[in-house]
């Protein structure tokens, strides 16, 4: 009989060892190592387990064999779900991950549109084009983003070019509404987006230039990705303006950080940064 597994959502389907392996290979797990820990995993199942358990089951694996970096690249989904509990340390996130990529990004934009004024999570950049961008964050896994969202989206997005388009220096720019979420859609806000031309980048959507990809790729991972900080330490970071692993190491290069670290702590993270995170 085929070993069900339960998603973060409540709905149940059959395990596919596959589908394991692509997704530890989409965190940059060399193809062997992937193929043993799904092994790893496949030998421990039982009915209806969690998708949270074998989660678990591949990080003990890959902490018992001293794949630290790996573990915690595959640990990049639970590490946004913990950018929370509001959206602000998210929005933060998405805007140097962007500027990364040579957008240059503002945050928390209040920008008068033609009816009323907007405050725009990120504003972005480049080369003569304009996004607007509206990031939509979840804590916890298994909850989707529905078309309200992109709807609600998409109507202050028409307000605010109705106004820049009457601007000099904007009149000429392509101007885009963006949705940014660290969990997935539903199918009608990617059927509502394609049909707008509002473009939506999610956890596995699209295909190429994923969330998860174009933070892998960036080197810009969150500080919440390192093991060892606990919720009121993370807080502290964000209310500092600490949101990437690269932020976070500066800090502690030259003294900066919030409260006191142990030495101890700090060549800890140090160790983590090293291994995930330029």
């Amino acid at each position: 009989m085929a070993i069900q597994v339960r998603k973060a959502s409540g709905e149940l389907e059959e395990f596919d060892q596959g589908k394991l392996v692509q997704n530890l290979k989409l965190a940059k797990i060399p193809d062997d190592i992937a193929a043993a820990a799904a092994n790893y995993v496949k030998n421990r199942l039982e009915d209806q387990i969690s998708t949270g358990k074998i989660h678990d089951f591949v990080q003990e694996y890959l902490n018992k064999n001293n794949l630290i970096g790996y573990a915690l690249h595959y640990d990049l989904k639970n590490a946004l779900l913990r950018l929370g509990p509001t959206g602000y340390a998210f929005e933060k996130f998405v805007a140097r991950v962007l500027s990364a990529y040579g957008y240059l990004t503002r945050q928390g934009v209040i920008i008068q549109g033609k009816c009323v004024s907007h405050e725009i999570d990120v504003s972005a950049q480049k080369e003569g084009q304009h996004f607007l961008i509206e990031c939509k964050f979840h804590n916890q896994a298994g909850v989707k983003t529905d078309v309200q969202v992109a709807l609600y989206t998409y109507a202050r997005f028409l307000d605010v070019r109705a106004a820049l388009e009457s601007l000099a220096n904007h009149s000429q720019q392509y101007h885009q509404a963006w949705l940014v979420t660290n969990t997935k859609v539903t199918k009608d806000v990617l059927d509502y987006a394609k049909c707008m031309d509002m473009k939506v980048l999610a956890w596995g959507y699209p295909q190429m230039g994923s969330l998860r990809e174009i933070i892998i790729s960036s080197g810009l991972h969150p500080v919440t990705v390192l093991v060892g900080l606990n919720p009121n330490q993370y807080q502290s970071l964000f209310d500092h303006d600490i949101v990437t692993c690269a932020d976070l190491k500066r800090a502690i290069d030259t003294n900066e950080l919030p409260v006191t670290y142990s030495p101890e702590l700090k060549q800890n993270l140090l160790a983590q940064i090293g291994q995930i995170c330029r």
